[in-house]
């Protein structure tokens, strides 16, 4: 080391990050949820991605059974903080934060009730919280534009909607005034997972293998799955090159469609680094077998569905 030199050992230090989890203004006292820290969050998709827990690296520790505090150490670089998992029925209410080397930081998180009552785009986000809770959505929808949390911090741009995994929870279109189920509609849906592959910064683009309004659907036993009633997607738009995909389910579990009107179009890259991805698209359809000639498929759906139970609107079902 040349003299006069020096180095700053500060940014070499640890942070202590600490805090408490509150719902309704009261500690969180509960012993299994756990505060995670994810580093290089903005190269995976979004964090409510499904499986993404299965690509992540976190830092993380499990809330104090007494007063719903947490501490942990995270290196002095951008992290996203938040509860883990994500799909107890609130708001996470994520913090993102960027300490300095020796710092000691306090976040809390304050977690946010919601309604079944789905009327704002917000809210209609928010239906990925729960895995079980039943939601009516009492107003049409308009996806066009829309920026969920934190979308423009991520390196790719993948639509205004990123898959939700429902297990039981129906979603229905449902009239408040008449007090029965109504057909709502939901426009200008996106979904994309071909990404810019010439980033400088690699894409985790394939961390999930579902692709859909809702990703999967159907408990782990087979058993039970969601419903879905008198719901109506317009304009809808699905890019992938993930094997399972569909406008409504990417994959159904003992699932139930009933009077769905779904209209819109999927791409689908067939081919990833020479590899054959893509293999159930669309309403039940099987491109297994499709000819190596063709790189990308266009499918148009327009489907209408009246009180049947069905294989429809889904990459791949199975009862």
């Amino acid at each position: 080391m040349e003299n006069g030199a020096s180095v700053n050992s500060t940014q070499h230090q640890s942070a202590l990050i600490q805090g408490t989890v509150f719902l309704g203004g009261d500690p969180l006292v509960v012993d299994w949820i756990r505060v995670n820290a994810f580093d290089q969050w903005k190269r995976f998709p979004h964090i409510d991605a499904p499986d993404i827990w299965d690509s992540i690296a976190t830092v993380g520790n499990l809330l104090h059974e007494q007063n719903g505090s947490y501490s942990l150490y995270i290196e002095p670089i951008e992290h996203y903080i938040t509860i883990w998992p994500r799909n107890v029925g609130v708001d996470p209410n994520e913090q993102v934060i960027n300490p300095s080397g020796g710092q000691t930081l306090t976040v809390n998180l304050n977690l946010i009730s919601f309604s079944n009552n789905i009327n704002s785009l917000e809210q209609l986000w928010r239906m990925r919280y729960s895995l079980s809770t039943n939601y009516f959505i009492t107003k049409d929808m308009d996806l066009d534009g829309y920026q969920f949390r934190h979308k423009n911090d991520h390196l790719a741009d993948y639509g205004n909607w990123i898959p939700m995994r429902k297990k039981t929870g129906d979603v229905y279109g449902y009239s408040v005034s008449r007090g029965n189920l109504s057909m709502r509609t939901i426009k200008n849906l996106t979904m994309n997972q071909v990404t810019n592959k010439d980033l400088e910064i690699p894409i985790k683009e394939r961390s999930y293998q579902l692709n859909g309004f809702i990703s999967q659907s159907g408990s782990s036993d087979m058993t039970a799955g969601s419903r879905v009633d008198h719901l109506r997607f317009l304009n809808a738009s699905l890019r992938v090159n993930t094997p399972y995909a569909g406008i409504l389910f990417g994959y159904g579990s003992t699932s139930v469609v009933r009077y769905c009107d779904i209209r819109g179009q999927i791409t689908v890259e067939l081919y990833y680094n020479d590899q054959r991805v893509s293999k159930y698209v669309g309403g039940g359809l099987s491109i297994l077998f499709t000819t190596i000639f063709y790189r990308t498929l266009n499918i148009y759906i327009q489907q209408v569905l009246g009180n049947l139970t069905t294989r429809g609107f889904c990459g791949y079902y199975t009862s």
